[in-house]
């Protein structure tokens, strides 16, 4: 590169240099959620206890009001059933 430049200053020419690329990232689109039950949101909670066995929570939760409709707690769910 020292050597490229080298040749085009001394030919009164400016090395080209690229411009990073950056995201363009599009607005969310507005929720369209107009009342309660009408999408819903589940996820796993993990956590150990105090005697050093993991439980996981499965929630459910409303995703207009965001109330909680179910936790399940088990200790027993497999990854993959």
């Amino acid at each position: 590169m020292k050597r490229i430049y080298r040749l085009y200053r001394e030919e009164g020419l400016r090395v080209r240099r690229q411009r990073r690329k950056r995201l363009v990232r599009s607005m969310p689109a507005e929720s369209r959620l107009r009342r309660a039950d009408q999408e819903w949101a589940m996820d796993f909670i993990i956590d150990g206890l105090a005697s050093g066995r993991m439980v996981r929570i499965l929630s459910v939760v409303d995703a207009y009001t965001g109330n909680a409709w179910r936790w399940r707690p088990t200790p027993a769910w497999a990854a993959g059933a």
